[in-house]
């Protein structure tokens, strides 16, 4: 993305993020004036009520972020025990994800399965987990019989 783009989506997204806050500060103000024609009291706890809550909505999101794990980054080749402990990582992390359907994510079929070559053919084993076109020739690729265990993986066989 050039520099200009860039600069230009910096500038539009902060003139929306701040018009986003000015009309939050003045409807706050509407409603915590409306509470306050009541009882003063009342607009004081509207208030409070409202800036705890918007303090909530932002601390959530960020707290979110914070806690994310960091990305696993794979080693430059595939050969070699980094290649091997990196898949041992993201092997345990896997497994730690209550989403995750796979339990056992050992061999050949775990590692088609999440989407990855094993370690001891990786130069000419090559899969891709995409059941939408697994339904049978796809130029060099095939459909995997199912009665091997290994359902919706696509193979490719060569260099």
């Amino acid at each position: 993305m050039s520099k200009t783009v860039r600069n230009l989506a910096l500038f539009g997204g902060t003139i929306i993020v701040l018009s986003f806050v000015v009309f939050v500060v003045n409807q706050t103000a509407r409603v915590v004036q409306l509470a306050s024609a009541f009882d003063p009291r009342a607009g004081q706890v509207v208030l409070a009520g409202l800036v705890g809550t918007y303090a909530v909505l932002v601390a959530v999101p960020v707290f979110m972020v914070i806690r994310l794990p960091r990305p696993l980054v794979p080693p430059e080749s595939r050969d070699g025990p980094e290649y091997l402990a990196h898949l041992e990582r993201l092997r345990a992390r896997l497994r730690l994800n209550p989403y995750h359907a796979i339990k056992n994510l050992e061999g050949e079929a775990a590692c088609c399965k999440v989407g990855l070559a094993p370690p001891e053919r990786s130069s000419r084993f090559r899969c891709a987990v995409f059941p939408p076109l697994a339904k049978g020739g796809l130029g060099g690729w095939s459909r995997h019989d199912q009665s091997q265990g290994l359902p919706h993986c696509l193979f490719h066989f060569g260099g």
